[in-house]
């Protein structure tokens, strides 16, 4: 049938086929019974986990399927964010990955970054990239707060040593 295109199964494996004809050169997702899957060199790959372009849009595949969940997947040496499977280049968020939470900035895990993040209503220190669940003083947006095991410490009022000094800190904000 040269009309045929799609996936299909011949001596255990499954092959894209476009217009009757295996093509080997085919890099990328194809629908099938529902599912997207990774196709490589023209045939389906079972064993890929990772992303795959697509339509202008990146897809997390995972054992050769497209997966429409929240996560972190490593492509090319950066980590990227991704959210109903696929890759969200606008996140800045806070996503929980093998028991660490990681900070999320425009899609990519921002390994260099100490900041405060506001997720499901708390605002959560970050050094490094990751939730820190240390007591500290930390700058944002122009001013400092006071951090108390990792949140931003809204109830505080008193004095705070930091880096050599002591700040006066009325409700979680450092008043200089």
């Amino acid at each position: 049938n040269f009309n045929a295109t799609g996936l299909c199964k011949y001596n255990g494996s499954w092959w894209y086929v476009s217009k009757g004809k295996v093509n080997f050169d085919a890099t990328g997702l194809c629908k099938y019974n529902g599912t997207w899957w990774y196709v490589n060199k023209g045939r389906v790959n079972f064993n890929y986990t990772g992303l795959c372009k697509y339509n202008g849009n990146w897809f997390y595949v995972e054992n050769g399927a497209v997966k429409f969940k929240n996560t972190l997947c490593k492509y090319n040496g950066t980590w990227f964010y991704v959210k109903n499977g696929k890759v969200d280049f606008g996140a800045t968020i806070l996503c929980k990955y093998n028991g660490t939470w990681w900070y999320v900035r425009n899609g990519k895990v921002d390994f260099n970054t100490t900041t405060l993040c506001k997720y499901n209503g708390t605002w959560w220190y970050v050094k490094n990239g990751v939730l820190n669940t240390s007591t500290t003083l930390c700058k944002y947006n122009n001013s400092w707060f006071a951090v108390s095991g990792g949140k931003v410490a809204w109830g505080y009022t008193g004095n705070m040593k930091y880096n050599g000094g002591t700040f006066k800190v009325v409700n979680g904000i450092v008043r200089f």
